[in-house]
């Protein structure tokens, strides 16, 4: 079952494969090698489990407050908790809100709200085994959608019929881009790791599983991630060779236009609704499992951020998404591993620390245009000033003796 739930919180990446801003920048190698980037992290992940001394990791980011000294670093860790995964909730409405154009037309905002709104109280009332219910019913979904519907296709069609429409209407597909784009692909590995490291459900869904069981778990899901990715490329690629680009931001959704067959066009929306909910469910979970009475105003804050990617849901593109959030996971990773593999105690101001770190990156990447050095000189910064604040505290001490 960790496996399960671990696998339904990280399915939803596959959503920012198929955005037409990244398949013409950088073509159908950025799809599988975002997938790979995220199961390659996860793989990583479980080597390093064993490092992480914890016997009951339910309440992790609480026992991790005894480290904190300040009222403004424990609000800082809440808050950090609960906003980073503010990028899979705008993730997902843009999936629901581009499903429900394909549909709806333009009355697609108003059912993303009503959606949104009913998937919201459904995660918050759903209790842990309806949600492990759940994850196990989306996993035979998964399985049995991206099994049937490449097979069903390419018997039907033969594979050749799908390649000769890419190399007519999607030839750059086809070709790796340019060598320049290297660093992004190192770029992206690094903020998966960075991304996996951070996140908030993967650790909650790590805690309902055994201690022993934790690493297998964790290599397990990395590597069905990884395979996963194959099928969804190959469905990506059914959704396009007819003809140009949608005008819809996630392409992989394009395959309900096809009338091949209308069990699979249902089957497909099907699994693509439930990609939505399952995701989320484990994110509410997550935070209910932070909540101690007094996070009601991060939730309305949450909510509101909710709130404003619903409405300017026409506007954000996927790949910046990635960006920006990615720096934010990169200048969090130094203060993780800390947390994670050090005994030391955190610094009183260790929030300006990480505002800092933030703000130095948006501005590095917006002057440079260069994401790799980017996350470099954020990492670089970081574990160098994260290391020195958890010094200092000591020396003082030892200072204090004499």
């Amino acid at each position: 079952m960790g496996t399960i739930l671990l696998l339904v919180r990280w399915i939803t990446g596959n959503a920012l494969l198929s955005s037409e801003q990244s398949l013409v920048k950088f073509g159908i190698l950025f799809a599988i090698i975002l997938n790979c980037a995220y199961g390659t992290a996860l793989i990583f992940l479980s080597f390093f489990m064993k490092k992480i001394n914890r016997s009951n990791m339910k309440n992790f980011f609480e026992e991790s407050y005894s480290k904190l000294s300040g009222v403004a670093n424990k609000r800082f860790i809440k808050i950090v908790c609960y906003f980073v995964q503010l990028e899979l909730w705008i993730v997902q409405i843009v999936v629901l809100s581009t499903f429900y154009q394909i549909f709806f037309g333009s009355n697609g905002i108003y059912w993303t709200f009503i959606t949104i709104g009913i998937m919201v109280v459904i995660c918050y009332i759903a209790s842990i085994k309806a949600t492990q219910s759940i994850a196990l019913m989306y996993s035979i979904l998964l399985f049995v959608t991206l099994t049937i519907i490449p097979i069903y296709y390419f018997i039907l069609n033969g594979s050749t019929e799908v390649y000769e429409g890419i190399r007519l209407y999607h030839p750059y597909l086809l070709y790796f881009k340019d060598s320049s784009y290297v660093p992004f692909y190192i770029a992206l590995f690094i903020i998966a790791c960075c991304h996996v490291l951070v996140d908030l459900p993967t650790w909650y869904t790590i805690s309902l599983i055994e201690k022993s069981k934790r690493s297998i778990a964790l290599l397990i899901t990395g590597v069905i991630k990884i395979l996963i990715s194959f099928s969804l490329t190959a469905i990506l690629l059914i959704a396009i060779y007819q003809g140009p680009f949608e005008n819809i931001e996630m392409l992989l959704l394009s395959y309900l236009h096809i009338e091949e067959s209308n069990a699979l066009n249902y089957l497909f929306a099907a699994f693509c609704l439930m990609s939505i909910l399952a995701p989320l469910l484990v994110s509410v979970k997550s935070m209910q499992n932070l909540n101690n009475g007094d996070s009601n105003g991060l939730t309305i804050l949450f909510l509101i951020g909710i709130l404003f990617s619903i409405i300017f849901v026409k506007s954000i593109h996927l790949l910046d998404i990635i960006i920006y959030f990615g720096l934010i996971y990169v200048a969090l990773m130094p203060l993780f591993v800390m947390f994670l593999f050090t005994s030391l105690k955190l610094p009183k101001n260790i929030y300006l620390y990480f505002i800092s770190l933030v703000i130095f990156g948006q501005g590095l990447y917006y002057m440079s245009n260069n994401i790799l050095l980017t996350i470099f000189m954020q990492l670089l910064l970081g574990f160098l000033s994260y290391y020195f604040a958890y010094k200092q505290p000591n020396s003082l001490e030892r200072a204090g003796k004499f």
